[in-house]
């Protein structure tokens, strides 16, 4: 009974070999413009005594004005295609 059903299924898929014509398949690679190590390089947050409040704010502020910058500059570059010659 197993050889009847693995001679009828040999028989069965010698119908599904058949040969097709090659054929071209073009595929689209898409490279996005990788971000500079300088726009996700980490800032330092400042630290200090309640007496020096004022000063540590000030800090705190200039590297929360920078992130802003850094953020500003990834987001115009964000999503961008690079152009690349096809070899």
């Amino acid at each position: 009974m197993r050889s009847i059903i693995l001679i009828a299924a040999l028989l069965l898929s010698a119908c599904a070999t058949r040969i097709h014509d090659p054929q071209i398949v073009y595929v689209t690679k898409t490279v996005y413009v990788p971000i500079d190590d300088q726009l996700i390089v980490p800032h330092p947050i400042a630290n200090g005594s309640l007496a020096e409040c004022p000063e540590v704010a000030a800090e705190r502020k200039k590297e929360l004005i920078q992130c802003n910058l850094d953020k500003a500059g990834i987001k115009n570059i964000s999503g961008t295609q690079k152009i690349e010659d096809e070899p």
